[in-house]
């Protein structure tokens, strides 16, 4: 592969992406499974997270309510390094995904993300927006 640019900041730059795109194709390969990207997997399972926090009578309530807190930080920096109203996306979001894990009538948007060229949410599934799920990952409710 060659690339060329006006002045090596720029190539360093280029190479770092490529090598970045590069990677996670080889990780998509070695993964057995992929799940919806553009936060959508971070925002479901926040929601689930913070459900479950619920139940708990326990200290550990806290915990699980501050681990669902931070899996919000992924799509909010996306959203954000966008230049997007991340409060916004984010907001529906959680609407769309809550919905998605309460009402059988509305699965459908449980593959629902970011689309941050045009600013709103929609459904990642349908336009192959995926990540590579790790065998190590612990929980994953979005499995495809």
């Amino acid at each position: 592969m060659l690339l060329r640019g006006a002045n090596s900041y720029l190539l360093d730059e280029m190479e770092r992406s490529v090598h970045d795109a590069l990677c996670i194709v080889k990780r998509a390969l070695e993964s057995s499974s992929v799940v919806c990207g553009g936060g959508s997997i971070d925002v479901a399972l926040a929601i689930h997270l913070d459900n479950y926090a619920r139940t708990l009578a326990t200290r550990e309530q806290l915990a699980v309510k501050e681990f669902a807190d931070a899996l919000l930080v992924i799509p909010k920096t996306l959203a954000n390094n966008a230049a997007c109203d991340s409060m916004d996306l984010i907001a529906q979001l959680r609407t769309a995904h809550h919905a998605a894990q309460t009402e059988e009538s509305k699965k459908n948007l449980e593959h629902y993300g970011l689309d941050l060229t045009n600013g709103v949410i929609r459904d990642n599934l349908a336009v192959f927006i995926m990540i590579p799920l790790f065998d190590s990952f612990p929980f994953s409710p979005h499995i495809l």
